[in-house]
């Protein structure tokens, strides 16, 4: 069950990336890993 809750956090955090910058969807989760949750001026390749 903390797996599943900890994918639906991971997949919202992603989510802000895809929005925000255009990321692709698989390339979204590496940057959450890396970088958490965007800043206004980060883009994908940052």
């Amino acid at each position: 069950m903390a797996a599943v809750i900890a994918f639906a956090i991971w997949s919202l955090l992603a989510y802000q990336w895809t929005e925000q910058n255009d990321c692709e969807v698989m390339k979204s989760y590496g940057l959450v890993l890396s970088h958490g949750t965007p800043d206004p001026w980060e883009q994908c390749g940052n």
